[in-house]
């Protein structure tokens, strides 16, 4: 059961570890113009710059984080690439019947992380099966980019070994030891998945 918890932990608080691995930035950067290499970064930046007040309480970061899952979600659909293009790295297997179901992440932690935000640290997890045969072929906690037929939200879609539904809901916050606000917009279910190491 514990692996199981390990297995699909997604959009959960970040340590103060993830906050000293971090690329440093400036203190005005939630106030910066500046923008991100990676069009999924800009899509949380213009959400949030439209609303102002969404740390003012938690209705108001529940319906940001839903906007910020709605629209990434919604664009990854028409633009694979959005994806595609943000290196992922191979978390974990779990083996289900005769296949097995895989997790990539994007997370900001240690020296494996990826950041592909100056102004938020912005992590979330991505769901496929694989055949052993595929399966076989990644290396744990290497790189990956991404390719795929289809992405949905992962929420009720992804049967577990144990027969119950996996759910995991978009969160932003900020804590007074976080330097960054961090910014989960859910994890995603993708099919059809080819990989390719960085």
């Amino acid at each position: 059961m514990a692996s199981i918890a390990v297995f699909f932990s997604a959009c959960v608080n970040n340590t103060s570890s993830q906050q000293n691995s971090v690329v440093a930035s400036t203190s005005e950067s939630e106030t910066s113009t500046e923008v991100s290499n990676y069009v999924l970064a800009n899509i949380v930046d213009s959400i949030i710059s439209a609303n102002p007040d969404y740390l003012n309480n938690d209705i108001k970061q529940k319906k940001v984080a839903g906007q910020i899952q709605s629209a990434v979600l919604s664009a990854i659909q028409n633009d694979h690439s959005i994806l595609t293009e943000i290196p992922l790295s191979f978390a974990m297997m779990m083996q289900k019947g005769n296949k097995y179901i895989i997790k990539f992440e994007l997370s900001n932690i240690g020296k494996n992380g990826t950041r592909i935000s100056d102004k938020y640290d912005i992590y979330f997890n991505v769901f496929t099966e694989m055949s052993e045969e595929e399966a076989s072929e990644l290396i744990e906690k290497h790189k990956y980019h991404l390719t795929f037929e289809s992405i949905s939200d992962v929420n009720n879609k992804l049967v577990l070994p144990s027969g119950r539904t996996f759910t995991d809901d978009p969160n932003i916050y900020k804590t007074s030891v976080d330097e960054y606000v961090n910014v989960c917009p859910g994890a995603f279910l993708l099919k059809d998945v080819k990989f390719s190491e960085i």
